[in-house]
C-alpha cells in the first residue's frame, strides 16, 4: 500500500494476504437402475461449482484453476482420472461451474455404491455417492436346428457348449469384484 501527499512525500507498507483453498461442491446424484450387460450412460450428469477462477494477471502464482474427477463404480473397477468440461468460467463473485459424466457396464445383477470425486488443483475434493440397482436378465436359448426322429427313438441333445443348442446371456465375469459382499460379490457368471 502506497500513500503520497501533495508535496510528493511517499509512505509504503507491505503485508501478506493468505488465501485458503475452498474445495469444490459436487451436486447430489440420483440413484439409477440398469440391466446387467447394458450401458449405464451418465453423460454430463455430475455437476460441480468452485469459487476459484482463472486469473491471467496473477504475477506471483498460478493463473489457471483446473479440476479433475474420478468414478469408482462399486464393482472393483474405476474410470481413469478425467478432466471435466468447464461450462462457466468463474470471476469475482461468480462461481466456476463444470460438469462431467461416464459410462459403465455391470457384469452381474446387484446393488452397487458408486463413489464420484471431483478435485481442484490445490487438493480440495468433494465426494458424492449414489446407488445403482443392476437387474438380472434371463438367459436365452438359441437353436436353428430341427430334429427329426421316429416314435420310440432315443433323442439326445448335444452338449450346450459345442452342440446344437446355444445360450445367450448379457452377464459376464468380473474378477475385479473380489467377492464384495455389499453388492453380492459375484466374480463369475455361471449357469446350471
Amino acid at each position: 500500500v502506497t500513500v503520497m501527499d501533495d508535496d510528493l512525500g511517499v509512505a509504503t507498507q507491505r503485508f501478506q494476504v493468505v488465501v485458503s483453498n475452498v474445495a469444490p461442491t459436487l451436486g447430489a446424484i440420483d440413484d439409477r437402475t440398469v440391466e446387467e450387460g447394458s450401458v449405464l450412460n451418465l453423460d454430463d450428469v455430475f455437476e460441480f461449482t468452485d469459487p476459484g477462477f482463472a486469473n491471467s494477471d496473477n504475477p506471483n502464482g498460478p493463473t489457471q484453476e483446473t479440476f479433475g474427477y474420478s468414478i469408482d463404480w462399486g464393482d472393483g473397477t474405476a474410470s481413469p482420472i478425467g478432466v471435466p468440461t468447464i461450462v462457466q468460467e468463474g470471476s469475482p463473485g461468480v462461481l466456476t461451474f463444470g460438469s462431467f459424466g461416464g459410462q459403465h457396464i455391470y457384469a452381474d445383477n446387484g446393488t452397487y455404491t458408486v463413489r464420484v470425486t471431483v478435485t481442484d488443483d490445490d487438493g480440495g475434493a468433494a465426494v458424492e455417492t449414489f446407488q445403482v440397482l443392476v437387474t438380472n436378465v434371463a438367459p436365452t436359448f438359441v437353436s436353428d436346428d430341427v430334429y427329426t426322429l421316429k416314435e420310440g427313438e432315443e433323442f439326445t441333445l448335444a452338449d450346450l457348449e459345442g452342440g446344437a443348442i446355444g445360450l445367450i446371456d448379457p452377464g459376464f465375469d468380473n474378477p475385479a469384484n473380489v467377492l464384495d459382499p455389499s453388492n453380492g460379490g459375484e466374480t463369475e457368471e455361471t449357469f446350471v
